[in-house]
């Protein structure tokens, strides 16, 4: 039973960093980081559409981190399963 826990608690620690490898969190547009407003439509109109590509990218690094902790937890499932398996022989 303790190593079971030991093993959850292990899991849980290393996974942020495990799932965070493969998925790529986008940064975002520098245009939003002036001090001071927009000189031009012109500049408005593409930090705007470079906020909407962030938007999107964000979306898919959320999923991506997502998918990868659905298959964490599937893997750590699978494992506890064997684990009680093999110790109840």
């Amino acid at each position: 039973m303790n190593l079971s826990i030991r093993a959850l608690v292990t899991g849980f620690i290393f996974l942020p960093g495990i799932s965070y490898a493969s998925c790529y969190k986008p940064d975002a547009p520098s245009c939003v980081y002036g001090y001071s407003r927009f000189d031009d439509q012109n500049e408005f109109d593409s930090c705007k559409r470079g906020m909407v590509s962030y938007k999107f990218g964000i979306e898919e690094f959320l999923s991506c981190l997502r998918r990868e902790a659905d298959e964490a937890t599937t893997d750590y499932n699978n494992a506890v399963t064997k684990f009680n398996s093999r110790a109840s022989q």
